[in-house]
C-alpha cells in the first residue's frame, strides 16, 4: 500500500497509514473539474489524536493539496478517532487575494496583453504570498484587450 503522508508548515511529517501507530486512511477522493472544484477529502482514522496544522500540504499525483479548515475529529472510543479533512488546490490561494491593478490605472479597467494581465495576477499573489508565485510559459504576441474590474478576487479575474 503507498503512503499518504501529511507535511506540516515547518517540514515535519505525518505518515497517515502506520499499523503500529493504529492509523489508516478510509477513504480517499479527489475532485477535480475545470474553473470549478479542486480537492482531496480524506477520512482518516487513528487510536490516538493527531496533530493537524492549517497550512498542512499533501502531494497526490504530483500535485500539492493545502489544508485549509482543520477537521474537528470525532471520539468514538477510547482508541478511536475519526478525522474528515479537506485539502485544497492552489486554486483556493487565489480566491483570498483582493485584486488591485497597478498604481498608474486609470479607475477599474486596465488594457493590455496576456502578459501584462499575468504579471497583475503574480503581483498580486506575491503581495499575500511573498514569493511563491511566478509566471510560467505562456503565448506571446497576444492581442491587447481592455477588460474592468470592481471588487473581485484573483481567482474570479482569473477564471
Amino acid at each position: 500500500m503507498e503512503q499518504i503522508i501529511i507535511t506540516h508548515p515547518d517540514g515535519t511529517t505525518l505518515p497517515l497509514i502506520s499499523k503500529a501507530a493504529g492509523r489508516a486512511v478510509t477513504k480517499a477522493e479527489q475532485s477535480v473539474a475545470l474553473l470549478g472544484e479542486d480537492t482531496v477529502k480524506l477520512s482518516v482514522k487513528s487510536a490516538e489524536p493527531l496533530d493537524f496544522r492549517l497550512g498542512d500540504i499533501i502531494d497526490v499525483f504530483g500535485k500539492a493539496y493545502k489544508l485549509n479548515q482543520l477537521p474537528e475529529p470525532t471520539k468514538n472510543g477510547e482508541r478511536n478517532f475519526l478525522y474528515d479533512l479537506t485539502m485544497e488546490g492552489a486554486q483556493y490561494d487565489l480566491i483570498d487575494v483582493q485584486w488591485l491593478l497597478p498604481d498608474n490605472t486609470v479607475l477599474d479597467s486596465f488594457t493590455g496583453d496576456l502578459e501584462d494581465f499575468l504579471d497583475i495576477i503574480v503581483n498580486n499573489l506575491n503581495r499575500v504570498y511573498t514569493n511563491k508565485w511566478q509566471k510560467g510559459i505562456f503565448p506571446t504576441d497576444t492581442e491587447f484587450k481592455t477588460l474592468t474590474y470592481s471588487e473581485k478576487n484573483v481567482l474570479e479575474v482569473a477564471q
